[in-house]
């Protein structure tokens, strides 16, 4: 939890927050489950990209891990798989050890960071499903989707492991405004002003960096704007479906958020229906962070 005085030196400057809390980010178990399953020599790649992809602290950790001059080349990377292909399963070990040493959190915190799991768990679940629907092809396939989706809200992860995001969500629900609104009123920035900064922190690849800094504005994005739009749209999915962190303020665009992403009313009321059909899916996802 930050005190009184570092409330006062980060206003206005997310590069100060993350000086401060940028270690904090993973999740306990999912740690212990994943070094388990490294023990395990029978266990597959692919069982271990699941778990990782569980949790976008973790993912982000690692993805920072393999973006790092020593391990990178200068050619970066997004999915989970490509990371863990390059670092190899004993760096990872070590980094999951580290992580699991250093993240605590009360149960009020831990239940809004489950929240934060669930949504990125949508997101990125949308996501790739909506690029395959409108032909978004990648040389990464769709682990770069889901990536993108699992990571877009990273900033927020990092307001939470610092206290930050319960307080503000309370904060948006008694004013009525959206998260975004109350972080910027109360912060002088938001949780995506945190990923952008993040991102480029850590040497995420200039895709990743634009999601993370764009997903609420992606008409702003200079390079990959067609990427940055379709994250953005499933995030507008996934509140839609109740997978969000906060009610919809008053103001809130309502019925007409389909229009910002070109969609007539026919095709809004198709996407909810397609987007609602995953529910089932996404509450099997929740499943291991129940309780």
């Amino acid at each position: 939890m930050l005190s009184g005085e570092d409330l006062k030196a980060i206003r206005g400057k997310p590069e100060v927050l993350i000086d401060k809390l940028g270690d904090k980010i993973a999740n306990p178990m999912i740690v212990r489950e994943c070094l388990n399953l490294m023990n395990d020599p029978t266990a597959s790649a692919d069982s271990l990209t699941s778990i990782l992809e569980g949790d976008p602290g973790l993912s982000a950790r690692v993805l920072k891990l393999a973006n790092s001059p020593i391990y990178s080349s200068g050619q970066g990377i997004v999915s989970i798989r490509a990371a863990l292909v390059r670092l190899g399963n004993k760096n990872v070990s070590r980094l999951l050890l580290a992580m699991s040493l250093t993240s605590k959190s009360d149960k009020e915190q831990s239940d809004f960071l489950k929240k934060i799991w669930l949504h990125s768990m949508a997101v990125g679940s949308f996501t790739k499903d909506l690029a395959e629907l409108k032909g978004m092809n990648s040389k990464e396939g769709k682990d770069l989707w889901f990536s993108l989706g699992l990571l877009h809200n990273l900033g927020m992860v990092l307001l939470a492991s610092g206290g930050l995001a319960v307080p503000l969500a309370k904060m948006a629900q008694k004013e009525r405004l959206s998260l975004l609104q109350v972080e910027k009123k109360a912060l002088g920035f938001d949780h995506a002003d945190v990923g952008a900064e993040l991102a480029k922190r850590w040497n995420f690849p200039p895709l990743l960096r634009e999601v993370m800094g764009l997903h609420h504005q992606p008409n702003q994005a200079k390079t990959h704007r067609d990427e940055v739009g379709l994250i953005g749209l499933a995030d507008t999915l996934a509140e839609k479906l109740g997978y969000g962190l906060s009610p919809a303020p008053e103001n809130s665009d309502g019925e007409d958020w389909g229009k910002s992403y070109g969609l007539s009313d026919i095709e809004q009321a198709e996407l909810l229906e397609w987007a609602g059909s995953q529910a089932s899916a996404l509450e099997a996802l929740a499943a291991p962070l129940a309780g």
